[in-house]
């Protein structure tokens, strides 16, 4: 694309054209092309495009066709309009896509185009979602500077952002998800549409690079996807500039450094999620400042330290994720306030101390697996309505299982093995969708009530796992369990 300095605005200004004659009209695309293109080279996407305007497209010739009343095309905006999208055509392997009605059509006005949306007469979205798109992104999409919104969600286009997208001044939703997208995300030229881009979704793809301290200056941005790529370094702390922001979604990168200390500044935020980078430090004390948070997933960051007891504070938390990391010392009883949690795994970690008395209504699962928890398993988690899953295998609990066990109805996996459980196994009345029930390498005795081998006889593929301590000598007797340790 011809230009100035890469990704500055190319400001062109709308112009009548003349009809006067074959030859005149013909100058007059070829001057606006090559603004746009510079030199075309033979066999290139604006090669094609180029030739279908001239000899196909009947909108930019209608000045001397016999019918003049055909989308009639007369000033600079229509002809840059209908050659940028046919260069788009071409590049991104148009004739292949799902669906490209009216695409290049001659008697279609580009409005009509499947997947494009004007505002009176100029293009402002381009939507080929889901459309079997491949090839690359032209150069050529940034000079149509009234383009608002794209969205190339979940096709196959590789190749870098064009640094061209910097010159679409009104840029405000650029979605370019799951596709194979390579080189930096964060070029310069993204930033010169500061003022306007509130959506950036970018996972799923191959981008490369680091954050730059400049993120702070995207201060409209409200969503912000770049899970699943190559991208490095530290998150800046300038992030927290972004008070809109409402989801942060990094997770499967290389990220690297410590979760920013003022982070509560991004109090509108919803989702934040860090998962899978290399990641270090604490969580925050001022993570309590995230209190419209709903889902918090920090697994696998390599976070340490203690929670702070600022968790308490989230009181609108659904989804708390902080497995397979570093962190140490007991759960705050702060955690029992948090009545609208859903799902709270910390499995892989070093807590200590006691689990707090979780009464949440809501809650479905808890993961507490491998750590070093002590003391007894709180009566109240086995009374939860719609807790499904129960994780506390390879920990230090002591004490028995507590009466209330058999009182679930939604319960299916519990895992109870590895800790140092005594007393016996109490009666079961309610374990109508019971799949797996693991209390082996612990110190229950006595016999497997006849209420839970009834369950497992009568429902034999979904009830697929019993594990108890019953190899000779046993000391739990059991006539159903399909394992014995």
């Amino acid at each position: 694309m011809k230009s100035g300095e890469a990704g500055t605005p190319v400001i062109i200004s709308p112009r009548n054209l003349l009809c006067d004659s074959d030859t005149e009209r013909l100058i007059d695309i070829k001057r606006i092309t090559s603004n746009i293109s510079g030199t075309i080279e033979l066999g290139s996407p604006q090669n094609e495009a180029f030739n279908w305007i001239v000899n196909n497209d009947t909108s930019t010739n209608s000045c001397f066709n016999d019918d003049v009343s055909i989308n009639s095309c007369v000033d600079e905006t229509c002809i840059r309009q209908r050659y940028s999208l046919a260069v788009t055509f071409f590049s991104m392997m148009g004739e292949s896509w799902t669906s490209s009605s009216r695409w290049l059509d001659p008697t279609a006005n580009e409005c009509d185009w499947e997947g494009v949306s004007c505002d009176g007469n100029e293009v402002s979205s381009l939507v080929l979602e889901c459309n079997g798109v491949s090839g690359s992104i032209p150069e050529e999409i940034g000079s149509i500077t009234s383009l608002c919104d794209i969205n190339l969600f979940n096709n196959s286009i590789s190749g870098p952002i064009p640094t061209e997208i910097g010159s679409l001044t009104c840029l405000r939703s650029l979605d370019l998800e799951a596709n194979m997208l390579s080189g930096p995300l964060f070029s310069d030229a993204l930033f010169n549409n500061a003022d306007t881009l509130s959506k950036v979704r970018a996972s799923f793809n191959n981008f490369t690079g680091s954050i730059p301290e400049k993120l702070g200056e995207l201060t409209k941005l409200r969503q912000l996807w770049i899970a699943k790529n190559d991208l490095n370094g530290s998150i800046p702390e300038t992030i927290t500039a972004l008070t809109r922001l409402r989801s942060f979604i990094a997770y499967d990168n290389i990220f690297t450094g410590s979760i920013p200390s003022t982070i509560e500044t991004l109090s509108n935020l919803r989702r934040l999620d860090l998962s899978n980078n290399p990641m270090s430090g604490k969580i925050p004390e001022s993570i309590g400042g995230l209190t419209n948070i709903l889902r918090l997933y920090l697994s696998n960051t390599g976070i340490n330290g203690t929670i702070p007891t600022e968790i308490g504070s989230l009181g609108n938390l659904r989804k708390f994720f902080a497995a397979s990391n570093n962190l140490e010392g007991s759960l705050p009883t702060e955690m029992a306030t948090l009545d609208k949690l859903r799902e709270l795994d910390l499995q892989n970690n070093f807590l200590t101390g006691s689990i707090p008395v979780l009464q949440q209504n809501k809650l479905s699962f808890i993961g507490m697996t491998n750590n070093t928890l002590t003391g007894a398993i709180p009566r109240s988690l086995f009374k939860l309505p719609k807790l499904e899953f129960l994780y506390l295998s390879n920990n230090n609990l002591s004490s028995t299982i507590p009466g209330s066990f058999g009182s679930s109805k939604r319960l299916r996996d519990i895992w109870l093995n590895n800790n140092q459980l005594t007393g016996t196994i109490p009666t079961v009345s309610n374990f109508l969708n019971i799949e797996e029930l693991l209390l082996q390498e612990n110190n229950l005795k006595g016999t497997i009530p006849d209420s839970l081998c009834v369950i497992r006889n009568d429902k034999p593929t979904q009830f697929i796992n019993l594990f108890v301590d019953c190899s000779p000598p046993p000391e739990i007797n059991c006539t159903c369990c399909n394992a014995c340790f």
